[in-house]
């Protein structure tokens, strides 16, 4: 089991903001995609899609914290 402190890191696959799921998602919005409007926002630059950092979070559990066999019960 983790404890805390315990640390792991997600595959760094993000080389220009989006990752190669993205399409699947159907958002076809320009803060996820267009360089150019997202830089424009607050957050100066592309937003990663909220499904696509949860995938990241799933991957880490299922392959460190706690790793194979494990499943999401609660998330607070």
């Amino acid at each position: 089991m983790p404890v805390v402190g315990d640390t792991a890191v997600a595959p760094g696959w993000f080389g220009n903001g989006t990752s190669p799921a993205s399409p699947m998602t159907g958002d076809r919005s320009p803060l996820h995609y267009d360089p150019d409007v997202a830089s424009r926002t607050r957050c100066g630059g592309i937003i990663v899609k909220g499904g696509i950092t949860f995938g990241l979070l799933d991957a880490v559990v299922a392959e460190d914290l706690p790793g194979p066999g494990s499943v999401f019960l609660h998330v607070a």
